[in-house]
């Protein structure tokens, strides 16, 4: 197949990364049913040279405009950007979401903002926890945290990242004294569940050593405790499966993934 060149990227922002890229699915124009959207947020633990372009994530977006999503890719300020980390990143994720309309009203004719599907790997999970904990210009139809860093207070203690200092540094601070706490507490996907309200896949590789597989675990666990029992919660965790092939496109455990995906979606 032709490979074709995407979409332009589009400030949602001033700072260079407040950036994101919308695909439509093939054959879509505004006069045709308006496509469900997938928004994703890419990981790499906050740091700089992870990016919309060079993370796992960006394999999926063609299987899932094959499925007939409309894609939004959103690159966001990163620990070493001005404003970056803890609550810039953030902030950022809000504001793209928020925006997609005023920064592409064109696009937004063919998408269907209350069908919005966030997708979000390793810190981008995190990102996407803490949004659906937040108000939103979008209905959300499932919220999927792949891999998701979703006890940032846990996660300091345990020193995730190669470096292992990865929390710290996004967040600016750390949880050992009380106004650190209360920052964490304002960031992290574990203080936050019974604000999520929307249907959760969680997601994670049996042999995953960059996030903890028991974090996830233990996530879910707090999840079916604190959330309405009426609102759609699964757990998969997926057999050989890494923290990079799990959101690989063709690889058998991203495959596992989708099918999970597309069940929720269409269930709602």
């Amino acid at each position: 197949t032709m490979s074709i060149a995407p979409p332009p990227m589009l400030q949602y922002g001033p700072h260079t990364e407040q950036r994101l890229r919308i695909t439509l699915p093939h054959g879509k124009s505004g006069d045709k049913q308006q496509a469900p959207v997938a928004v994703l947020f890419h990981g790499g633990y906050w740091k700089q040279q992870w990016t919309v372009d060079n993370t796992p994530i960006a394999s999926i977006v063609p299987d899932l405009l094959a499925k007939g999503f409309g894609v939004v890719e959103v690159e966001y300020r990163r620990r070493d950007d001005e404003g970056g980390g803890w609550p810039g990143t953030n902030q950022d994720a809000l504001l793209a979401i928020n925006s997609l309309p005023a920064v592409a009203p064109d696009e937004c004719t063919a998408l269907d903002l209350g069908n919005v599907v966030l997708i979000g790997h390793s810190a981008g999970g995190c990102l996407v926890l803490w949004l659906a904990a937040q108000q939103l210009n979008v209905g959300l139809s499932l919220v999927v945290a792949v891999a998701p860093v979703c006890d940032l207070n846990e996660a300091y203690h345990l020193h995730v990242s190669d470096e292992g200092d990865a929390v710290e540094r996004y967040m600016k601070c750390t949880p050992e004294n009380e106004d650190g706490l209360a920052q964490y507490a304002s960031a992290s996907p574990a203080e936050l569940i019974s604000d999520i309200k929307a249907p959760l896949l969680l997601t994670i590789g049996t042999q995953d050593v960059d996030v903890p597989f028991q974090m996830v675990q233990d996530f879910y666990e707090d999840c079916l405790s604190h959330r309405g029992a009426d609102i759609p919660l699964r757990l998969l965790n997926v057999n050989e499966a890494d923290h990079y092939n799990i959101l690989t496109s063709g690889h058998d455990a991203w495959n596992q993934v989708l099918a999970e995906i597309m069940d929720m979606h269409t269930r709602r």
